[in-house]
């Protein structure tokens, strides 16, 4: 399988995210693209700017969507099949050759 072609799209200076925010100011949303033949995706990341420099806020989202992907794997653990249940399953396939 072909690995994911990871590229930062887009940083953009937004309004911001979290409803009832006291003090004014703009967060940052980084969008990260991710291609691979047949399938490509974008996934927003937003920081509070205020919070870090320009210079660290692509090393933060990196590290936010590493964090969002470990989460989606640690949640879909179960899902994962033994190379024996995948074969198991290929056996059972009923669709005319």
């Amino acid at each position: 399988m072909d690995p994911f072609r990871i590229k930062l799209a887009r940083i953009e200076l937004v309004k911001p995210a979290k409803a009832g925010e006291v003090e004014p100011g703009e967060d940052v949303c980084l969008t990260f693209e991710f291609a691979r033949a047949p399938i490509s995706f974008q996934v927003p990341i937003w920081l509070p700017r205020r919070e870090f420099d320009d210079t660290e806020v692509v090393k933060v989202a990196r590290n936010a969507l590493h964090a969002i992907f470990a989460g989606l794997a640690d949640q879909s653990e179960n899902w994962r099949l033994t190379d024996a249940e995948l074969v198991e399953l290929s056996s059972m396939n009923l669709r005319p050759r």
